[in-house]
């Protein structure tokens, strides 16, 4: 049981970075939406196009979940996260808060998760780049 409980955790933390890279790091088209406002679709492709180009960044961000329980109380989960980018096929997440300790780790060959709160580490050959990593 334990076992299947650190394969779902791998899994959800590898889900969860490559969601958080694919929507918002990998600079990736912008679809227009009906009603969307022009300047606003403008100002979104711009910062897309400028985020595509780069070939190396990082960026620091601060999470704050909030959960509702079945009585109705909210609680805030807070965590932190930080994000480094070499275009075209390096990149290393950190995540760290009450319930996260986790390293997602692409060196251009092999990707990386290692988990320090569950003690599980997940090794494979992956791709070329970062956009096929994200992808996959």
């Amino acid at each position: 049981m334990r076992k299947h409980f650190r394969v779902l955790a791998i899994r959800q933390a590898v889900l969860g970075v490559v969601v958080a890279l694919g929507f918002g790091l990998v600079a990736g088209p912008v679809m227009s939406a009906e009603g969307l406002d022009p300047e606003a679709d403008k100002i979104l492709r711009s910062m897309s196009d400028y985020m595509g180009g780069l070939s190396a960044f990082s960026m620091n961000a601060n999470i704050d979940d909030e959960v509702v329980d079945l009585d109705g109380q909210k609680l805030q989960i807070s965590s932190s996260a930080k994000f480094v980018f070499a275009r075209p096929g390096e990149f290393h997440v950190q995540r760290k808060g009450a319930f996260a300790d986790v390293e997602f780790i692409f060196d251009g060959k092999t990707l990386i998760l290692n988990s320090k709160s569950i003690n599980a580490y997940l090794q494979i050959e992956g791709p070329k780049t970062i956009d096929e990593a994200t992808r996959t």
